[in-house]
């Protein structure tokens, strides 16, 4: 891989996988939204200043100026926030664009898309998502399988939760480094996929691995961590109390594991110490 185009590259997976291209000496095209929310905004920005002067990426306002790409990366992870909605055409902009120039397109989904009742995923098991963020995923899966038809260009890779530094605000581990950094506890409704995460860098390097497996021959991959009972772990890190503990059974035919590098006490310890560095982003 010598380039990679990256749609939604200011978000969790989007900026961790554009971090790692660039580090890896691999040029990126990164297209990112601008969003409304100031704080959400002010975040982009930082992100802007750590990558935006290296020679290998180049900030895109339309997929139309993305040229001799070998990949496309579509990593809009909440597809039901406002900017997205604003922008209704990036993902078709985005399919148009691998089916004209035949280079594997990936759509970064999420295990969301199976509801909370659906305790047991095989090949077949037809989603019934229970959330609005699964809802919005399956549908642009949907809209994916339509536009690429029998073609094996297209991959959905659907995510467990993750964690590590850049998490989204209202993500669970962020909101409670937060609180214990400064004292205040967050009135915010975490609502985040509960039964299974990964390290943010651990899934990155799963998802390159993925990216250069060409043709696709399965269409749908699911990452996991192979663990159970992680969400508990979590909670009990944080004194909190857990009122159960969410969880699904994967056939093994459907998963794509993700080796370990950081225990998850010592992930979220990383990503304590990364908050701590950069607290005045979020204040």
């Amino acid at each position: 891989m010598r380039k990679a185009l990256i749609a939604g590259f200011g978000q969790f997976v989007g900026f961790a996988l554009c971090s790692r291209l660039l580090e890896e000496g691999i040029g990126v095209d990164g297209y990112m939204n601008k969003y409304q929310d100031d704080q959400e905004q002010k975040i982009a920005e930082e992100k802007m200043m750590l990558i935006g002067r290296n020679a290998l990426f180049e900030n895109i306002s339309s997929i139309t100026e993305a040229k001799e790409n070998d990949v496309i990366f579509y990593c809009i992870q909440d597809p039901t926030d406002q900017e997205n909605r604003l922008d209704s055409n990036l993902l078709r902009d985005c399919a148009d664009l691998s089916i004209k120039q035949k280079i594997p397109f990936i759509l970064i989904s999420s295990a969301e898309v199976f509801g909370e009742m659906q305790k047991k995923i095989e090949k077949d098991t037809v989603p019934v998502p229970s959330t609005e963020n699964g809802k919005a995923h399956l549908k642009q899966e949907s809209e994916i399988r339509e536009l690429f038809g029998e073609s094996e260009l297209f991959k959905i890779v659907r995510f467990p939760g993750l964690y590590g530094p850049w998490q989204p605000q209202s993500s669970f581990i962020h909101q409670s480094i937060i609180s214990v950094l400064t004292g205040k506890k967050s009135a915010a409704d975490a609502n985040e996929e509960k039964r299974d995460i990964l390290y943010i860098d651990d899934a990155v390097s799963t998802l390159l691995d993925i990216a250069i497996t060409s043709p696709f021959k399965e269409p749908v991959v699911h990452l996991s961590s192979m663990k159970e009972g992680q969400w508990s772990e979590i909670v009990e890190l944080f004194s909190e109390k857990a009122d159960r503990n969410p969880s699904y059974k994967l056939s093994k035919d459907i998963i794509h594991p993700v080796k370990n590098s950081v225990s998850l006490e010592r992930g979220i310890q990383i990503q304590t110490e990364w908050v701590k560095q950069n607290l005045y982003i979020y204040q």
